[in-house]
C-alpha cells in the first residue's frame, strides 16, 4: 500500500478491478501496471512526491509528472516507469469517461449533446496524455542533450481514437533528419509497446523514407496538381502536440490557408480539395450495407467527416475537431440548419458507437453480426450508450435499428447539402469563366484539348459533375465541343481518348456521363472514333481493374438511368465483352449483389432485339429506380400492380392515359424478362394476355372520356359496342408486334359512330406509342374505324372471293370490352348465319388455302423458313383450329380450354391433335423468343438462334442445345404440324362429305 498526500490509501488493485470493464487490448496496460507500479510509486514515495502526483485519478498537467519520473529515475528504468505511468493515467482516463457519460446519460439533457461532450472531453484528456508523453520521450530522453533541432510534431487525426495516433512531423528539411528519424523511430518503438502506435501518413506521402517532412517538400508535391486530399484533409485539422509553433504557423501559411476559400482570390487549391472530397463521398454513397457486418466508419463516418470538411474549408472555419466545425455550422448555416442539426445527430452517435465499441470490445472496425457473441457485446455498447431493454425491443436490437437510420440520415442529409457545394463549385470553379463565356476559349483552340490541359492540376479529382452538368445546359459551348471532336487528327483523337479515359477509369461514372451527354446531344456520334475510342478503351482497361468494376456496379444502383443509357449505346461485340469482365464474382456481398445486378442488365442488352431494347429504354428512363430489380420479377410485378392501381388517383385523362401506356410498357418489359429467362411459355402467355386486355379495355374507357370532354357530352353506348381483339391477342398469344382490333357497333346511328370513330381514332394513336401496329382489316374494307352489324350483313351477303378471312377473323375474335347481352346478340344476328351456317364452304376455303400455300413454296425457288408462313407454320396450325371451331360451331378463343374441348369432340384424332398444341407450342415459343432476342421478323436464320438457345433450354430442360439443333428441331416440328394439320382437316372434310 502506498498514501497519498492525503494520507488515503491507494490501492491499484481497485483500479485494476474496475478497469475489468475495459477491451482486451488494455490488457498490456495492465501488464505495465502489475510489473512496474510497486518500483514507481516506492520512488515517488522516496522523493516526496505523492503531493504532486495523481495516481488515483485523471492528472490535470500529466506533462510535470512525467518529467518528474524521468528527474528520479535511472537511464535503465525511466522507460518502464514513463510507461506504467502512461497506462495507469490511460486507464483512468478512460474509466472516468465511461462514469461521466453514464451520469450525464440519467440527466434530461439531449443525449447527443452529452454524446459530444464524451467524445470531446476524452479526445481532449487523450491527446494531452499522450502528446505529453511523446514530449517527455523526445526532449527528456531520446533527444535529450540535442536542442538546436528545429521540428513540429502535429495530430492529424480524430482526437478520441486510441487505436492508432495519425501524426504528421514537419521539419526544416535533411540536414538534422538522420538524427530527428532515430528519434522518432525510437519514440514509434516505445508508443507502440506502452501506448498507441503512431501512423506518419502524411510524412509518408510527402517525405522520403522519412518519418518528417519538410515545407519546401510539401510545396514541391502539393503546388503543381491535387495529389491527396486525405493528407490534405489531415493537414487541415493539424494541431501541434510538441516543437516549434513559428513552424507550425508558417507551415500553416504557405500550405495549408490556400486550401479555404478566397474571395477573388485563386482558388484552385480549394476546388481541387473539394472535387477530390466530393468523390470520396460519391464512391462511399454508392457502397452497399451489408446485413452480416457493420462498420460505423466506412459506413458513414468518413462520408460525413469528407461533408464537413468542404464546408470548413467553404466557410473558413478554422476550428480544429470536425465536431466543433459541425457546431458551428448547425447555428451559422441558417439556410441548411435542419440538414446539420439532423448530421449532428448522425455525426454523434456514430463515433459515440465506434468509439464504445473499440473502447469496450475490440478495436476493429468492423462488427459482425452474425454470432451470440457480437450481441453479447453489443448490448454491452447499447448499455453505455443510454439504452434499456424495451418489451418490445431488446438494447441490442433498439441499437441496431438506430444505427441503421442514422446511417439512412447520414447519406440524405449529405445528398441535400451537396446541391449547396455544387453550386459553390460552379461560382469559383476555373472552369466556370469558360462555361458561362464559352467565347473566351480562343477560336483556334480545341475544346477537348482544352478540358483535358485545363483538368491537368485536379488529376486525382473525380467529381466532375457540375462540369458536366454546365456543359449540358449551355448549348453552344456543347456543339462547339463535339465539332471540336471532328477536327481532332487521328493521333489527337487517340491521345485525347487516353487522357479522358485515364481521367475516368477510377470513377467511371464520370466517363459515361460523357459518352451520354455527347451521344444524347448527337447519336450519330456513338459509332465515330472520338465516342467509340472511350468506349472500347474503357471495357478493356476494366478488365484488368476490379476496383473499376466495383465502382461501376455501385454507380449503376445509385444511377440507373446513366448506366443504362450507356449501356444503350454499345454494341454487340463490346456488350459482350463487358458481360465477360462482369461473370467475375467479388468477394464482399454487397458489392457481388451490384455486380450481378449489372450484369443482369447488361445481358438483357445482348440479348435484346432492337424491337425489345425499346420497352427497356423506355422504362429504363421512366422509373430508372426500379431497372436494378430486373433480376427480381416478383418486385417487378408488385411495382406492375402498383402503376395499374395507381393511374385512378391521377386527376385528368390525359394524365391516366399517360399513366397506362407506361403501365403496358412495363409489364411488356417485365414479361419479356421472364420470357428471356426461361419462363414457361404457358405462363408467359397468360400474363401477356392480363396486362394486354387490362391496356385495352382501360385505354377504350379514357379514350372515351376524352372525347366526351373535348364535345362536353355525355355519350351513353350502352350494350351496342364491343372491342374484340383479333389475331394473336385473340388466342392469348405474347408479344405481337401489332394489335388486330375490331370494334363492332350494333347500331345505325350516325352520331354514335362518329363519336366512336374518334375514340379509336386516339386509342390508335396511343397504340402506335407503345411501337406496336394498329391493324384493323375491317376498317380497310368498310373505310371506318367503327364496324356495323349492318355493315357484316350486307357484305356477307354478297361475299366476295376472300370473304373467308374476314369470317376467320371473326371466328377467332375475343370479346374485350362488351356486355353479355352483346356477346349474345352478336352470337345470334352475325357468328351464328354468316359463319357457323356456312360452314361447309368456309371449311373448304380454309382446306383449299392450306394445300395451296404449301404447293406454292414447293414450287418457289430460293425458299426461306418463315415460322409463320412457311408450311408447318404458325399459320396453318391457326387455319387448322378455325376449321375445328367451325365444323363443331365452337366460339372459345384458340386457347387452352379449346384444346381440351377438341380432344374430347374428336376422341379419333385426340393424339393429331395432342401433337398438333404440343409443337404449335414449341414454335410459337421460338417466335417469341426470336422476336425479343433476334429481330421483329419471323424469317427465321440459322446464325441467330445462339441467342435464344439459353432460355430456350432452361424452358424445356434441354442439355447440350444448339443453334444447329434448334433449326433441326423447328424443321422437324414444321413437319409435324404440316402432317398432323393434313390428317385432321381431312378427316373433318370426309366427315362433312
Amino acid at each position: 500500500m502506498v498514501r497519498n498526500g492525503e494520507g488515503t490509501e491507494l490501492d491499484i488493485c481497485e483500479i485494476l478491478e474496475a478497469s475489468k470493464r475495459l477491451g482486451p487490448h488494455h490488457f498490456k496496460h495492465f501488464k505495465n501496471i502489475e510489473r512496474y507500479y510497486d518500483t514507481l510509486a516506492k520512488k515517488i514515495y522516496d522523493n516526496y512526491l505523492l503531493e504532486i502526483f495523481h495516481l488515483n485519478r485523471v492528472s490535470p498537467n500529466p506533462l510535470k509528472e512525467m518529467k518528474k519520473i524521468v528527474s528520479i529515475s535511472s537511464p535503465d528504468e525511466v522507460l518502464n516507469l514513463l510507461g506504467c505511468y502512461y497506462s495507469l493515467q490511460l486507464i483512468l482516463v478512460n474509466l472516468k469517461a465511461l462514469d461521466v457519460l453514464q451520469l450525464n446519460l440519467s440527466t434530461p439533457r439531449s443525449k447527443f449533446d452529452t454524446y459530444r461532450d464524451f467524445l470531446l472531453t476524452t479526445g481532449n484528456d487523450f491527446r494531452k496524455l499522450s502528446g505529453s508523453y511523446m514530449a517527455v520521450l523526445l526532449d527528456d530522453v531520446f533527444l535529450k542533450n540535442i536542442r538546436n533541432i528545429n521540428f513540429v510534431i502535429c495530430g492529424v487525426g480524430t482526437r478520441v481514437d486510441q487505436d492508432d495516433i495519425d501524426v504528421g512531423v514537419i521539419d526544416e528539411g535533411p540536414e538534422d533528419r538522420d538524427v530527428l528519424n532515430r528519434a522518432l523511430s525510437r519514440l514509434n518503438m516505445e508508443m507502440f509497446k506502452n501506448a498507441s502506435p503512431l501512423h506518419f501518413h502524411m510524412s509518408e506521402h510527402i517525405g522520403y523514407k522519412s518519418y518528417s517532412a519538410s515545407i519546401e517538400e510539401y510545396h514541391k508535391i502539393l503546388d503543381k496538381y491535387i495529389s491527396n486530399y486525405v493528407v490534405i484533409s489531415e493537414m487541415l485539422i493539424a494541431v501541434p502536440i510538441l516543437g516549434k509553433l513559428q513552424l507550425f504557423r508558417t507551415f500553416k501559411r504557405e500550405i495549408t490557408d490556400r486550401y479555404y476559400y478566397a474571395k477573388n482570390g485563386d482558388n484552385r487549391y480549394h476546388e481541387g480539395y473539394i472535387r477530390g472530397l466530393l468523390g470520396e463521398i460519391n464512391e462511399l454513397s454508392l457502397r452497399g450495407f451489408r446485413e452480416d457486418v457493420i462498420n460505423p466508419k466506412e459506413d458513414g463516418l468518413r462520408m460525413i467527416k469528407a461533408l464537413i470538411s468542404i464546408y470548413k474549408v467553404m466557410k473558413n472555419v478554422k476550428k480544429n475537431t470536425l465536431l466543433e466545425v459541425l457546431d458551428i455550422l448547425k447555428t451559422t448555416e441558417r439556410e441548411n440548419i435542419d440538414n446539420f442539426i439532423q448530421l449532428y445527430r448522425a455525426f454523434t452517435f456514430l463515433e459515440t458507437f465506434r468509439f464504445l465499441y473499440q473502447l469496450l470490445i475490440v478495436q476493429d472496425e468492423e462488427i459482425y453480426l452474425d454470432n451470440e457473441v457480437t450481441k453479447e457485446n453489443l448490448k454491452v455498447v447499447a448499455s453505455h450508450m443510454g439504452y434499456e431493454d424495451k418489451s418490445y425491443a431488446s438494447t441490442y436490437s433498439q441499437l441496431l435499428i438506430q444505427y441503421q437510420e442514422y446511417i439512412e440520415t447520414a447519406k440524405i442529409e449529405i445528398q441535400n447539402l451537396l446541391n449547396k457545394i455544387s453550386r459553390h463549385l460552379k461560382k469559383i470553379s476555373v472552369f466556370s469563366f469558360y462555361i458561362n463565356q464559352h467565347a473566351n476559349i480562343p477560336d483556334h483552340v480545341n475544346t477537348v484539348e482544352f478540358f483535358i490541359s485545363q483538368s491537368r492540376f485536379f488529376r486525382v479529382a473525380t467529381f466532375w459533375e457540375d462540369l458536366f452538368d454546365s456543359l449540358e445546359s449551355n448549348k453552344e459551348l456543347l456543339d462547339r465541343f463535339i465539332r471540336d471532336i471532328s477536327r481532332l487528327s487521328p493521333s489527337a483523337t487517340k491521345k485525347a481518348v487516353n487522357s479522358y479515359v485515364r481521367c475516368g477509369i477510377n470513377c467511371p461514372y464520370n466517363l459515361i456521363s460523357l459518352v451520354v451527354l455527347l451521344v444524347s446531344k448527337d447519336e450519330s456520334l456513338g459509332g465515330k472514333h472520338f465516342v467509340k475510342g472511350l468506349i472500347d478503351s474503357f471495357i478493356k482497361r476494366i478488365r484488368f481493374s476490379e476496383g473499376t468494376v466495383k465502382n461501376l456496379s455501385s454507380a449503376f444502383i445509385k444511377y440507373p438511368e446513366k448506366v443504362n443509357k450507356f449501356l444503350s449505346v454499345l454494341d454487340e461485340r463490346t456488350l459482350g465483352f463487358f458481360i465477360n469482365v462482369l461473370r467475375k464474382p467479388f468477394y464482399q456481398p454487397e458489392v457481388d449483389r451490384y455486380r450481378k445486378k449489372l450484369y443482369e442488365i447488361t445481358r438483357l442488352y445482348y440479348a435484346s432485339s432492337h424491337y425489345f431494347k425499346r420497352f427497356i429504354t423506355r422504362v429504363s428512363t421512366l422509373y430508372p429506380e426500379y431497372i436494378v430489380n430486373f433480376d427480381k420479377p416478383h418486385r417487378l410485378k408488385v411495382f406492375a400492380d402498383g402503376l395499374l392501381k395507381n393511374i385512378d388517383n391521377f386527376t385528368t385523362t390525359e394524365e391516366k392515359l399517360e399513366k397506362l401506356g407506361e403501365y403496358y410498357d412495363f409489364e411488356f418489359l417485365r414479361v419479356g424478362i421472364k420470357a428471356i429467362n426461361g419462363e414457361q411459355f404457358e405462363r408467359i402467355n397468360a400474363e401477356f394476355t392480363t396486362f394486354s386486355d387490362n391496356y385495352i379495355s382501360l385505354l377504350f374507357e379514357f379514350c372515351k372520356q376524352l372525347v366526351m370532354e373535348k364535345e362536353k357530352k355525355d355519350v351513353i353506348t350502352k350494350d351496342l359496342v364491343s372491342v374484340l381483339a383479333a389475331g394473336g391477342h385473340a388466342r392469348m398469344q405474347a408479344f405481337d408486334d401489332d394489335y388486330d382490333l375490331i370494334v363492332l357497333l350494333n347500331s345505325d346511328d350516325e352520331e354514335l359512330k362518329s363519336f366512336l370513330n374518334k375514340v379509336i381514332l386516339k386509342m390508335n394513336r396511343h397504340i402506335i406509342k407503345r411501337s406496336i401496329i394498329a391493324h384493323n382489316r375491317f376498317a380497310d374494307k368498310f373505310r371506318n374505324w367503327v364496324t356495323t352489324f349492318t355493315d357484316l350483313k350486307n357484305y356477307f351477303e354478297q361475299p366476295e372471293f376472300d370473304s373467308f378471312i374476314e369470317q376467320t377473323q371473326l371466328l377467332g375474335a375475343r370479346i374485350i370490352v362488351g356486355s353479355p347481352r352483346f356477346r349474345q346478340t352478336y352470337y345470334k344476328e352475325i357468328i351464328k348465319p354468316y359463319i357457323f351456317d356456312r360452314k361447309v364452304d368456309l371449311i373448304r376455303k380454309l382446306r383449299e388455302e392450306i394445300f395451296s400455300v404449301r404447293e406454292s413454296v414447293r414450287e418457289s425457288e430460293g425458299y426461306e423458313l418463315n415460322i409463320k408462313e412457311s408450311p408447318g407454320g404458325l399459320r396453318d396450325f391457326e387455319n387448322t383450329f378455325f376449321i375445328i371451331k367451325a365444323y363443331h360451331e365452337l366460339t372459345d378463343p384458340i386457347s387452352e380450354p379449346l384444346f381440351e374441348k377438341a380432344c374430347e369432340l374428336e376422341p379419333g384424332i385426340k393424339k393429331r391433335i395432342i401433337s398438333l398444341v404440343k409443337n404449335y407450342k414449341f414454335l410459337k415459343h421460338v417466335r417469341d423468343l426470336y422476336h425479343l432476342m433476334v429481330a421483329d421478323s419471323d424469317f427465321i436464320y440459322i446464325e441467330a438462334l445462339d441467342y435464344i438457345k439459353e432460355p430456350l433450354a432452361k424452358a424445356y430442360s434441354l442439355k447440350g442445345l444448339s443453334r444447329g439443333k434448334i433449326f433441326k428441331r423447328i424443321e422437324h416440328t414444321m413437319h409435324r404440324i404440316r402432317e398432323d394439320s393434313t390428317e385432321i382437316v381431312n378427316h373433318l372434310a370426309c366427315k362433312l362429305s
